[in-house]
């Protein structure tokens, strides 16, 4: 006999909703997992594939009948356990599974549905991933050091990265860490950019954790709402009065679950609108001018404007920066003395506001 394959509908409803791919896909590879844990729960999670094969076999190509709803009469997954550890001791229990002859054979037929749920986890994170296209949702990254609740300066101030308060004088503020961070928007809101690089056109959907109120382009929008924008045309996402985090805006008609990137990568995307770092440079000789360059750890969106200043220096009298580019910039620097050197402090910023 073959091993069951898992075969998963692109939509699927459950208690009257529709989910999508990777929620059915997580239920289906979260429920193999757990009844795989000793011999005799494999032996359950080939009933489990048994039945999930019936159900299956009444979709349209667009719906199915979901694992929620095969397991709609059970409450937890101890239940699911148990129903079938009942089962399991009845002599006709084998015999209720087409095919199925011996425990071995129940053991293969869990581990090869196991595997199938792996191997299509793995496929669908690979078509979803970089769905998101709002950055720095969960508020992870702040290069700017910003400090929660401190009063911005000047309108359409940056705050954590990619976030800017719009209003003088308010502030955004925020709990937790570089794991992930709760932000509290004030009443003059707080806002995001999308790059229209990144907006191909046509219907998105935003969904975000938490209190506050949203709008897209002035447009009041609810959790889960949807809303056409234009091919390559900046977006602005706004939030104000309330807590929020895990935003999302993706191009999709229903949304999925938040798309939480590892620290280097979130760091990566913010990168491209705003970077900060130093460069030390020495020379042995005087006079004349010495100098270096320096690549950005991201091309940015366009010619940044570039900002530096000394950490510290010795017989130094200019610095100034060279060839800046969306790659990277040069600094020359005039030495007053032999061993003159200096470390330069620099911010490069190529952010949106509108």
């Amino acid at each position: 006999m073959s091993a069951p394959i898992i075969s998963l509908p692109t939509v699927s409803l459950v208690d009257g909703k529709r989910i999508t791919l990777e929620q059915l896909k997580a239920e289906i590879d979260r429920i193999a997992n757990v009844l795989y844990e000793t011999t005799v729960d494999a032996l359950i999670a080939a009933a489990v594939q048994a039945e999930w094969n019936i159900y299956t076999s009444f979709t349209d190509g667009q719906t199915a009948t979901p694992v929620g709803e095969v397991f709609s009469f059970f409450n937890t997954d101890a239940d699911v356990l148990a129903f079938y550890r009942r089962e399991a001791s009845s002599s006709s229990f084998l015999g209720a599974i087409e095919g199925v002859d011996s425990i071995t054979t129940l053991v293969q037929q869990a581990q090869a549905a196991r595997d199938a749920a792996a191997t299509t986890a793995t496929s669908v994170a690979a078509i979803l991933a970089g769905r998101n296209v709002i950055v720095n949702g969960s508020g992870r990254v702040n290069q700017r050091n910003y400090v929660s609740g401190a009063a911005v300066a000047a309108a359409n101030q940056f705050t954590l990265d990619r976030w800017f308060v719009s209003t003088v004088g308010q502030s955004l503020a925020f709990t937790g860490s570089a794991a992930g961070r709760t932000m509290t928007a004030p009443a003059g809101g707080v806002s995001q950019v999308i790059e229209g690089a990144n907006i191909v056109g046509g219907t998105y959907v935003l969904n975000w954790t938490g209190t506050a109120t949203a709008t897209v382009n002035g447009v009041a929008r609810a959790k889960g709402a949807t809303f056409t924008l234009a091919a390559n045309t900046n977006a602005i996402v706004r939030f104000a009065d309330g807590t929020f985090t895990n935003v999302q805006v993706e191009l999709a008609a229903l949304p999925t679950t938040f798309e939480r990137l590892d620290i280097g990568t979130e760091l990566n995307r913010c990168q491209r609108y705003y970077e900060t770092g130093s460069l030390w440079m020495q020379t042995s000789s005087s006079p004349g001018s010495f100098g270096s360059s320096l690549q950005f750890s991201a091309t940015k969106r366009t010619l940044p404007t570039m900002l530096g200043a000394a950490i510290s220096s010795s017989f130094t009298t200019s610095v100034a920066f060279q060839a800046i580019s969306a790659t990277g910039f040069g600094i020359s620097a005039t030495p007053s003395a032999s061993g003159a050197f200096v470390t330069w402090g620099w911010t490069a910023t190529a952010e949106l506001t509108a």
